[in-house]
């Protein structure tokens, strides 16, 4: 049976910072910041190279809670259309996501408290 690796690749480009209402992944950094204090939407379509690792997360301040909802266009598990979307309604909360060359899938989600 043949075996296909897939190693991570970061995208080293500065921050790329969601200050709008909607808005999409750029394609060229692997971390995008919402510091937006509305409803947003983002949507992340197709990497162009095989690993590319993506975090996403809620910078918008303690004293904002408004829901930023992430779509993935070619999604996790790439059949199932439930696990194409995430929403981030806290600070500090984030998703990391790496695409295999044909879909995204999730490596983790969480929330990062600072002290």
């Amino acid at each position: 049976m043949a075996q296909k690796n897939i190693f991570p690749v970061y995208l080293d480009d500065a921050i790329q910072v969601v200050s709008t209402a909607t808005d999409a992944w750029d394609g060229k950094t692997s971390r995008i910041h919402v510091t937006i204090n509305e409803a947003s939407a983002i949507t992340v379509g197709d990497a162009t190279v095989a690993g590319t690792i993506l975090t996403i997360m809620d910078d918008r301040g303690s004293s904002n809670s408004h829901n930023c909802s992430i779509t993935f266009t070619t999604g996790p598990m790439s059949d199932d259309a439930e696990l194409d979307a995430v929403v981030l309604n806290a600070t500090g909360e984030f998703v990391t996501a790496m695409w295999t060359g044909t879909n995204w899938i999730y490596l983790g989600g969480g929330r990062v408290d600072v002290v």
